[in-house]
């Protein structure tokens, strides 16, 4: 299972206290992943301890309290390392595949639930938070795409860590392990950068198209985008999205603003004709785009 949250989530919290109920633990933190010939994306075990902020959360049990000073390590004012039982820290560089994405959604108050959550929402989180800067952006959204399409894709809504983690062995023990998510080579971009100029210009009488080389990825109602040579990942909703569907042919700014001016006939013409062009502005500075 795949925690892929912004920090201050609680995703240190819950993953201590699934280790105190013998979870498998990979990382609490950053975990690298890997396309295998097979086409199974799997995580990466960095090695490196759980990390605890200090002081500890007040609800905690009392038997939960005492298993983490049991197997607390080294701690500072701010931090406590655990020292975690033999075999439930992975070693470094060991290997499993991902099968299913869980973001988390901690509240103030209420029984932890899991639900359904639409791909395109993880797909968002994993561009966040993904930091892989050298790589092809393209190559890396394709394998995002494909890590979210053939993931199960759920929401941990939850207020109790100790209490998440419960709910999350008994789903777990109730529910086999699901499919591993695979990715096909051969649907991936090359590894090389493409070799692209762009015209910086914004102006009515330009003529602008999608860069070939730009990988896209649509799940539900939005639109990924990356460039083979960067720079970034991008997500189109609402008028961006029907923007860059104009842009499948060669088209101008004015020619895009009429079309809006038709579909949105009580937004001002000069307002329309503004916003279209901080978007083609935008779409070019990412290379997305190109004069033609």
């Amino acid at each position: 299972m795949l925690f892929p949250n912004q920090r201050r989530a609680g995703k240190s919290t819950l993953t201590a206290c699934l280790a105190a109920l013998g979870a498998h633990v990979f990382t609490d933190d950053y975990l690298p992943l890997r396309l295998g010939k097979d086409g199974a994306m799997r995580g990466i075990a960095n090695g490196a301890a759980p990390r605890l902020r200090r002081p500890l959360p007040k609800e905690f049990s009392q038997g939960l309290a005492r298993w983490m000073e049991h197997h607390a390590g080294p701690r500072n004012q701010q931090y406590l390392y655990l020292d975690l039982p033999d075999g439930q820290l992975a070693p470094h560089g060991e290997t499993l595949p991902i099968s299913t994405i869980i973001l988390l959604d901690r509240r103030e108050e209420g029984e932890a639930e899991l639900e359904p959550v639409a791909s395109s929402k993880v797909m968002r989180r994993l561009i966040r938070q993904n930091f892989s800067r050298s790589m092809n952006p393209a190559r890396v959204l394709a394998m995002l795409n494909g890590l979210v399409e053939t993931s199960q894709c759920l929401r941990l809504r939850y207020s109790n860590g100790e209490e998440a983690a419960a709910y999350l062995k008994a789903w777990c023990d109730a529910n086999p392990r699901g499919a591993t998510a695979r990715v096909d080579p051969s649907n991936l971009p090359p590894d090389s950068h493409a070799v692209y100029t762009t015209d910086k210009a914004v102006a009515g009488d330009h003529t602008y198209q999608r860069n070939p080389s730009v990988y896209e990825a649509q799940l539900q109602e939005d639109v990924f985008v990356a460039c083979a040579e960067g720079p970034g990942m991008h997500a189109f909703s609402g008028v961006t999205t029907g923007i860059w569907t104009l842009l499948l042919e060669p088209t101008t700014q004015e020619d895009i603003t009429q079309t809006l001016a038709a579909a949105f006939p009580e937004q001002p013409r000069e307002d329309l004709s503004q916003a279209v062009r901080k978007i083609i502005q935008a779409m070019l500075k990412h290379r997305l785009i190109m004069a033609v």
